[in-house]
């Protein structure tokens, strides 16, 4: 199930009202568009532009198109191009298959069999996977985003189950899918059902070194995931529940699930431009134990 509009708008604003929140993730947002070229001023006032924008609200859409729309016309300058500043981060970002390929392309070189990108998004990491590890991948997600020189099969998530056999996928790849489902218990449940082996998961988690640090981030996750999902990109129907979990409670979810927990990787914020704290994580079902 995911989360509907008026719901998110009231998780906006009840995170917004926080002060602490709203300070951490108002620096979070300068530093993004400082970072994507705006001068340091015009990146605060921008910044204390989307909080406003948060507080008056009345539709999380007209919301998202509002500051869009401000964003298209803000223009940055770089070797001789002009761009919008949703046309720069795109630019700015334009490495971040690469960056996860070297993070996840050790977990696969030894899988011979059919391996799935669950919630594959743009299948460009997909497509890495495929061409330099020879991987029989295919990828899969609930809305088709594919870029348009894709060449892996895709298949659609329906009722958040993929149509095929059960144990079908020898492995299976989820990059930052989880926490954009509200009831991620459904994805979990399906790659039980599909994996006979090894599953890769990259999530998206809140910074601090304890449980209780991590939790007292919660708020500010949230609203960096919603101001890169939602705000550059309004109309993609990007789903942000802020389904997220602690490393720990990641981990106890797991053994629940019976998967054995192999290798926890803190990536920390490994994306430029978005202050986003990613973790690795590999387990296998219980009849493989090694990697």
């Amino acid at each position: 199930m995911l989360l509907d509009n008026e719901e998110l708008l009231q998780k906006l604003k009840q995170a917004a009202a926080s002060s602490d929140t709203a300070k951490a993730a108002e620096e979070d947002f300068i530093a993004t568009f400082y970072g994507l070229g705006v001068e340091q001023e015009e990146a605060s006032r921008l910044a204390l532009f989307v909080f406003r924008q948060i507080h008056t609200a009345q539709s999380a859409i007209q919301l998202e198109n509002d500051i869009f729309a401000r964003y298209q016309a803000i223009r940055i300058e770089k070797n001789g191009k002009s761009f919008t500043l949703p046309q720069a981060l795109t630019v700015q970002i334009s490495g971040r298959a690469e960056t996860i390929f070297s993070q996840v392309s050790d977990c696969f070189t030894d899988i011979q069999g059919p391996v799935i990108d669950y919630g594959a998004g743009d299948c460009q990491v997909t497509q890495l996977l495929k061409d330099r590890l020879d991987l029989d991948i295919e990828a899969a997600d609930v809305v088709d985003y594919r870029t348009p020189r894709t060449t892996v099969q895709f298949s659609a998530i329906r009722e958040g189950k993929l149509d095929r056999p059960d144990g079908f996928y020898d492995a299976a790849l989820l990059t930052n899918v989880l926490h954009h489902e509200k009831n991620n218990a459904l994805i979990l449940a399906d790659i039980d059902r599909l994996v006979t082996g090894r599953i890769v998961i990259i999530e998206t988690v809140p910074e601090g070194k304890t449980d209780a640090e991590q939790e007292a981030d919660l708020g500010r996750t949230f609203l960096n995931d919603w101001f890169y999902n939602r705000t550059f990109h309004p109309n993609a129907g990007i789903p942000v529940p802020g389904s997220y979990e602690t490393i720990d409670g990641w981990k106890s979810r797991f053994a629940r699930t019976g998967w054995i927990l192999l290798k926890v990787t803190d990536l920390g914020r490994d994306q430029p431009l978005i202050a986003d704290r990613h973790v690795l994580f590999v387990l296998m079902k219980p009849a493989q134990t090694s990697i």
